[in-house]
């Protein structure tokens, strides 16, 4: 019997963009420790602006 397995794209697109910038930001030396990706607001954690730049172009690309 085959089992299917129901990927969420939205989901599968955030993560593989999330692991993309993060290596795009190392190569390139915009960081040296994942924490530099982020910053604070309102208490919760978010992308800086230039990791969002790069991140919002990576899921775009996997999504579709």
């Amino acid at each position: 019997m085959e089992d299917i397995i129901k990927i969420n794209k939205l989901e599968l697109a955030s993560e593989l963009a999330n692991e993309a910038t993060k290596d795009e930001m190392f190569s390139k030396g915009l960081i040296v420790d994942e924490d530099e990706m982020y910053r604070e607001d309102n208490g919760c954690s978010i992308y800086t602006e230039g990791a969002q730049d790069i991140f919002n172009d990576y899921y775009d690309y996997f999504l579709t």
